[in-house]
């Protein structure tokens, strides 16, 4: 039963080896000893394609159409060879594969169970035909595949015979591929000259000889007769595996010489930029190969060269003028004259910074030196993109000088066009900066406003800094001020921290930018600072906790410090007084934050301190973040008073008389619980 497989093939290389194919070619087998040829067919796939490269991995799968009983791979080294030997045998059911003994030492060989076939990393050695054989009962079906390890070998080489050539000689070239190469290359001939530079295909007039032995040499031999107009065309040997889709190709070159008396062609004159590289190109003739110079306009020997190609790197200004090609042989001198113009870029030179005050005027100067003369000079604004056309000396002239408009960097751009004699026109442009300093004064500089109210306490940093539109040139120092009829200098600098923030911060805050040429102030900034009461009481005039009965200028002062207005009251022991006993709350200076509410001991009917006034008195205050009471202890102070008085007595005989003596008294003097002394 014939079964027929598909030619797949992988391609692969590496750096370090010659590329190897792997050709996988199908082949058609014939089923002889089948019962059916329906009952059981086998197929040979391969996960790779049509190449695989050497130690590229290859993996070969033996399809049964029905489930086997063994499966046995075959290798030889081509389809139908004497050496073909059992590779490896697999039982089917047990899912066990042996590698035959001869094969042992393909350690790169795994053969599973299901009988697919595994190259990790083929070898040349392992080039050659497989094929899978399948059995079940007494059937069998085999289909095999052709494994090509294609191989690209060393460069071809060509070797002339006879070595020395002269014109009319019949000239043996000989092509040898070298070794290494798998399938064999196809060898082809190509004579490239002056007069034909594309070449002649020489390949039919060669005697081609395939290689002995896998991987070996193939050649080729090619028989001509030489002339004249055969000095100095290139015999090329190209040596390629055409069979492939990415045939790789390497070639040998061979340079005939042929004996003949000097020659040299006409030299177009030349056009260069300086700096460039510049071939000269003299095409002479004549054996034995003439020494062939470079004459400069000095008349000088430049450059010596025996293929006539001459390089002049890099061209200079000074090279410019009439220059020669000279060939010299024993039989004889050439000379062809040609002429070297140079042409160079053009190159601008401006001061390096320029300073103007804003609504003054300043000439920027620009030198410019070119050949050709620059075709366009402009100058160019960095920030603006302006273009502006200089005056006729190239220098720009600005007047009203402008922060905006004029500040930054200008380019004094010179622009040409060099033609050389080989190559498109070339656009060069060469450009030379000016940081030009427009001085102003400077603008609002932009503050912070913080967040408000604060409590106190807290931490804030005021921040400014100089305003975007027009910071101000030379860049202005920032600094912070308090605004009151004398405003108050704080210390220097973009940031203030005030850390704790107190009452005493609270107002307005603004941020001055100076330089040289002025001084700008930002828009006021308002600090607000909320604090709960915090109070103190005392007493006056004295300042003590006691006072005199008949005391008329003793009161007793509660200062507060709050922000919003507190609400503040007089207790005494612990009950509210009544108001007409003090003023109403009454502030201490313009944004100072200080209250006070005075308790003064006089009123309906009173004008006097008094005895009962010993009491202790408490001032409270609150505002929205809180209270605070503060308390002071009055004791009233007299002498001692005596209530009743006696100016007779009488006493009965023999009785124990008793007098009664009824006093006030609250003296500094007494100690608590101690009386004054009395005397009868």
């Amino acid at each position: 039963m014939p079964s027929t497989a598909v030619l797949l093939a992988l391609t692969s290389s590496s750096a370090n080896r010659p590329r190897l194919l792997v050709v996988l070619l199908a082949v058609t087998i014939c089923c002889y000893n089948c019962k059916s040829a329906a009952a059981l067919s086998v197929s040979v796939s391969s996960n790779s394609g049509q190449y695989l490269s050497e130690l590229s991995n290859l993996r070969l799968h033996c399809n049964v159409s029905e489930k086997p009983d063994y499966i046995f791979w075959y290798y030889s080294t081509v389809p139908g060879g004497t050496d073909r030997a059992v590779l490896a045998r697999c039982h089917w059911d047990s899912a066990t594969c042996a590698v035959e003994s001869g094969f042992k030492a393909w350690a790169n060989l795994v053969v599973m169970g299901n009988g697919t076939l595994s190259l990790a990393g083929v070898a040349r050695s392992q080039d050659g035909y497989y094929e899978c054989e399948a059995f079940r009962d007494r059937l069998d079906a085999k289909e095999g595949i052709r494994v090509v390890v294609v191989v690209t070998g060393s460069e071809p080489s060509i070797v002339q015979s006879p070595t020395q050539l002269t014109s009319g000689d019949l000239a043996t070239f000989s092509c040898n591929s070298g070794s290494g190469w798998n399938p064999p290359p196809r060898l082809t001939w190509l004579r490239n000259s002056i007069d034909k530079p594309a070449g002649d295909d020489l390949t039919a007039l060669a005697l081609y000889s395939p290689p002995a032995a896998k991987f070996g040499p193939a050649s080729s031999v090619l028989r001509l007769t030489v002339g004249a107009d055969d000095h100095e065309a290139v015999l090329i040997c190209t040596a390629a595996q055409t069979e492939l889709s990415n045939a790789s190709v390497s070639a040998a070159q061979l340079k005939l010489l042929v004996k003949h008396k000097p020659s040299i062609g006409s030299i177009a004159d030349l056009t260069a930029v300086e700096g460039s590289s510049v071939p000269v190109a003299c095409s002479a003739g004549g054996y034995p190969a003439p020494r062939l110079q470079l004459i400069g306009a000095n008349g000088s020997v430049m450059q010596e060269s025996a293929s006539g190609m001459f390089t002049l790197y890099p061209v200079d200004r000074s090279q410019a003028g009439a220059l020669a090609c000279r060939a010299v042989n024993p039989l004889g001198t050439a000379t062809a004259a040609f002429r070297l113009s140079v042409l160079y870029q053009p190159t601008v030179r401006t001061p390096a910074s320029a300073v103007v005050d804003a609504g003054g005027s300043v000439t920027l100067p620009c030198s410019v030196d070119g050949n050709p003369p620059p075709a366009e000079l402009v100058w160019r604004h960095d920030a603006t993109g302006a273009a502006l056309p200089p005056s006729s000396d190239g220098a720009l002239r600005l007047d009203g000088a402008d922060p905006r408009r004029h500040a930054g960097v200008w380019h004094c751009e010179a622009r040409s066009i060099l033609t050389a004699s080989s190559g498109p026109p070339t656009e060069y442009t060469a450009s030379s900066a000016v940081v030009l300093t427009v001085r102003y004064r400077p603008g609002l500089p932009q503050a912070s406003q913080p967040r408000s109210p604060l409590l106190a306490g807290e931490s804030v940093n005021l921040t400014c800094q100089p305003s975007q539109v027009s910071p101000g040139e030379p860049a202005p120092s920032l600094a912070w001020v308090r605004i009151q009829s004398s405003p108050v200098h704080l210390p220097a600098g973009p940031s203030v921290r005030f850390s704790p923030v107190g009452l005493s911060d609270s107002g307005s805050y603004a941020c001055r930018a100076v330089n040289d040429l002025g001084t700008s102030e930002s828009a006021p900034v308002s600090l607000l600072v909320h604090q709960a009461p915090s109070l103190t009481v005392e007493s006056a005039p004295t300042g003590a906790n006691a006072a005199r009965v008949g005391s008329t200028n003793f009161r007793l002062v509660c200062r507060v410090r709050a922000n919003p207005a507190p609400r503040l009251r007089w207790l005494r022991n612990g009950a509210r007084m009544p108001p007409e006993l003090f003023t109403e709350l009454a502030g201490l200076g313009d944004q100072s934050f200080e209250y006070q509410l005075t308790l003064h001991f006089r009123g309906f009917q009173r004008s006097v301190l008094r005895l009962n006034d010993t009491r202790v008195y408490q001032c409270f205050a609150d505002n929205e973040l809180g209270n605070s009471t503060a308390e002071h202890r009055l004791e009233v102070l007299t002498q001692p008073s005596i209530v009743n008085a006696f100016d007779k007595a009488a006493f009965v005989p023999g009785r124990r008389p008793a007098l009664a003596c009824q006093f006030i008294s609250h003296s500094v003097s007494a100690s608590p619980g101690e009386h004054p002394m009395v005397a009868l």
